[in-house]
């Protein structure tokens, strides 16, 4: 479960960083910062899917490839935030 929640966290990792380097080229409030303090950890979770919760390793293995292929990643992310200057 800590793979499958990592995942999920770099999910959400992806999404937050492209929001705040659209925000920093939008001219809006941005915040550029470590993620430590700032995930929503409740958002995260609630994110997995719901028949996740109680699986034991093995089964729940079987999932890790294909969510490793969905949503979005952080490294793209970063390259749009590098384009827009947000960060170097």
């Amino acid at each position: 479960m800590q793979l499958i929640l990592a995942i999920y966290r770099d999910r959400w990792d992806a999404g937050y960083i492209r929001a705040q380097c659209e925000a920093f080229a939008n001219g809006q409030p941005y915040t550029i910062t470590c993620l430590k303090d700032v995930r929503d950890w409740d958002a995260i979770e609630a994110s997995v899917p719901d028949d996740y919760y109680g699986m034991d390793r093995f089964s729940l293995a079987e999932f890790v490839p294909d969510e490793r292929k969905k949503g979005p990643i952080p490294g793209p992310s970063y390259e749009y935030c590098r384009e827009v200057g947000a960060i170097k």
